[in-house]
């Protein structure tokens, strides 16, 4: 890795926050900085690459497409990194199941059942990541992921588990090791 290629990190997790949450005031509130501090960062990595990241949007921010690239890129990587510091702080521990759904799917079918389930295995934890962007479950952030379609999502080495209204699909290994 050469760390002189990468730009500061301080920054990069500004980015990221300004970028998720779509104004400088609610990130600055989740980082605990101010919002001036943030607007410098940003300000930096523009400069840093040459380019527009954000541009004002009413009383909040959008992203340009080189701003849209490095959040998805960044949001990975964090996600990653939060993947591997969880698994350390839980390991010998039960660490939730990983779901990644659509938010349909989750508000509509899947959280009116949860308290049932949960009534019928009460020591399984289920840790719901609701986008519509399509999950990597490669990077193992997470364990399963639910879509509704034709199942043309492009993940690489998935295991169709249920064939419905919506398919279920999960890690490789995940289904022999979880029966």
């Amino acid at each position: 890795m050469h760390w002189r290629k990468i730009p500061s990190l301080a920054a990069l997790r500004a980015f990221e926050a300004v970028a998720r949450n779509r104004t400088y005031a609610a990130a600055a509130s989740e980082l605990n900085v101010t919002d001036a501090a943030l607007r410098q960062h940003v300000r930096t990595l523009e400069a840093r690459f040459e380019c527009s990241l954000i541009r004002r949007a009413g009383r909040g921010v959008a992203l340009t497409d080189d701003g849209v690239a490095l959040a998805r890129h960044l949001a990975e990587g964090f996600q990653r990194i939060e993947r591997g510091v969880d698994d350390l702080d839980f390991r010998g521990e039960t660490r939730p199941i990983r779901v990644a759904v659509t938010p349909s799917f989750a508000e509509i079918w899947l959280m009116p059942r949860l308290s049932e389930f949960w009534v019928n295995h009460p020591d399984v934890q289920i840790d719901l990541a609701p986008s519509l962007h399509n999950a990597d479950l490669e990077s193992g952030a997470y364990d399963l992921a639910i879509r509704y379609g034709r199942g043309d999502w492009n993940w690489p080495d998935t295991q169709r588990m249920v064939s419905a209204a919506y398919t279920v699909v999960a890690s490789p290994g995940y289904g022999e090791a979880n029966p």
